[in-house]
């Protein structure tokens, strides 16, 4: 799911999706506080997983831009050239991009994916008979 996530985050702008999920993050949040107050705990539950799931997509955007990593952004996406370069490189980027956008609405599968896989890359670096 990292990869997918940076990948996602590359092809798209890293400002731009960092933005998108975060806004997408802060209305569904929104949502949630609403439902839960209204009484409608599912509901409050699930688009609080929603909103949860968000989270991982800003973190690595924001973890790329610190890093000075580059992206190409859907501005350029919309030259042919780059297009075509772009899809090239990443040639699972429109089932990737279902991925991310269909996994963001499974409430918590997101996150709890990227907790599994980051947990999982700590084990390998400190287990000495990897």
């Amino acid at each position: 799911m990292i990869r997918i996530i940076r990948s996602h985050n590359r092809l798209n702008g890293l400002r731009f999706s960092a933005l998108e999920f975060g806004l997408v993050g802060l209305v569904v949040l929104a949502l949630a506080g609403y439902f839960l107050l209204a009484g409608a705990s599912l509901l409050g539950v699930a688009t609080l997983g929603i909103a949860v799931n968000c989270v991982p997509v800003v973190w690595l955007g924001i973890g790329s831009l610190r890093a000075g990593e580059s992206d190409i952004g859907l501005r350029a996406m919309l030259r042919p050239t780059a297009r075509t370069a772009a899809l090239r490189e990443h040639p699972t980027a429109q089932r990737d991009t279902y991925i991310v956008a269909g996994a963001t609405l499974l409430p918590f599968l997101v996150v709890v994916t990227v907790i599994v896989e980051l947990r999982g890359k700590r084990s390998k670096t400190t287990d000495p008979q990897s």
